[in-house]
């Protein structure tokens, strides 16, 4: 039977990879021949660099009987644990073998293949996945479609496809088959698993045209609105808790698209969630710019921000949960340059000298009120624990 487990766990293979690394792990194997223990070390290899899925339940059994008219309560338990791996095996060298009459001991450098997703690592941005929004029929592709960009652009939410499963499942056929080599096996089980999902409705989404007449001159004018009203919901996958929930409504006076109005409403959904968890910021303020960590679709060029200098972190008395720092405004910038990553403004109204890096840029329009002037020192310190994904802990 681990003869059988062990052949169905592990392909063996003295090949090169060409899309895995290769983990070179010292493990010792032990079993009634050796070719048994050089198996169990193998599964034991694989186990250290994949991990272990660990499965045990435990079924107890209760049963009373009556013997010379005196009870008798038996209690049986049973208890078993089921251990899944799975992986490939480069190669592998016997570095020690000893068998005695109890059985064999072998220490083996075993070769294991270990895929590396392409790109930078997004382990430390938050996972999250736009579903199919309900209702509006050709609209709620557009307006799913524009936040899932809108989230991607933004660079701050590793963000996942949940909408192509049976393209996903053709793939995977054809990395399970004999026809690709071991190396390429290795991308099997590196799905990610989400932490939130995004879930909407279209509760109203029209074109509305009509005509008025001029008293003066008899003339029909034509008039045209589009409009529409979505409700989203922001849902974190393992609690299945609702973490944000909203209604935006868009008006587009004399427009008649609602490819338009999909984009707007996309933008103000996507805009909710990134102002309410990650806030632009400043990331430098020299040459007499001030550079902001945002760019590509989610900025535009002549685009006004106000810059926040943060303050004391206020606590909820109720839950005790922190609900931000203070912010005092201290500047207004104008997008004067956008790149695909980044983005540059100019000072419109303040002192660029108190802008520093990690202030906030929330947006804004070209007229304020006077803004209040800071000192030129560091940020004030903050004891709140920043997440390594950064931004604010839904």
């Amino acid at each position: 039977m681990k003869h059988k487990i062990a052949a169905a766990l592990l392909a063996l293979c003295t090949c090169s990879p060409l899309l895995a690394e290769v983990v070179t792990v010292q493990v010792q194997g032990t079993g009634l021949t050796q070719e048994s223990a050089i198996e169990q070390g193998l599964v034991q290899a694989v186990r250290q660099v994949h991990g272990t899925d660990i499965n045990s339940q435990q079924t107890t059994a209760t049963g009373q009987s009556r013997v010379n008219g005196e009870s008798e309560t038996r209690i049986e338990i049973s208890q078993g644990t089921n251990l899944k791996a799975r992986g490939q095996v480069a190669g592998y060298r016997v570095t020690n073998s000893e068998c005695t009459a109890k059985g064999c001991t072998v220490n083996l450098n075993v070769e294991v293949h270990q895929y590396k997703a392409p790109g930078l690592p997004s382990d430390n941005r938050r996972r999250i996945a736009v579903l199919p929004f309900t209702g509006g029929k050709e609209f709620r592709k557009m307006v799913t479609r524009q936040v899932q960009e809108q989230l991607v652009q933004s660079r701050r939410f590793a963000v996942l496809d949940r909408e192509h499963e049976k393209e996903y499942r053709a793939e995977k056929s054809l990395w399970q088959s004999d026809d690709v080599s071991v190396a390429e096996k290795a991308r099997l089980g590196q799905v990610l698993g989400l932490d939130y999902i995004v879930v909407g409705s279209i509760e109203k989404a029209g074109v509305h045209r009509w005509s008025t007449s001029v008293a003066l001159t008899g003339e029909k004018e034509n008039h045209v609105r589009t409009s529409a009203r979505v409700r989203y919901q922001v849902i974190a996958v393992p609690t299945r808790q609702i973490k944000w929930s909203d209604t935006v409504s868009v008006t587009l006076n004399n427009v008649g698209s609602l490819e338009q109005a999909s984009v707007a409403t996309g933008k103000k959904i996507s805009g909710e969630l990134l102002e309410n968890i990650y806030p632009l910021r400043v990331v430098a303020s020299s040459n007499g710019q001030v550079i902001l960590n945002q760019g590509g679709k989610t900025i535009r060029d002549g685009s006004y921000f106000k810059i926040y200098a943060l303050g004391e972190v206020m606590i909820d008395p109720y839950t005790n949960e922190p609900l931000g720092q203070t912010e005092t405004r201290v500047a207004t910038v104008k997008v004067t340059r956008v790149e695909a990553k980044m983005a540059y403004a100019r000072v419109v109204e303040g002192d660029l000298g108190t802008i520093q890096p990690g202030f906030i840029a929330r947006p804004g329009s070209a007229i304020t009120q006077p803004v209040k002037k800071q000192p030129a020192s560091p940020a004030p310190k903050s004891n709140v624990v920043v997440p390594e994904s950064g931004g604010v802990i839904l």
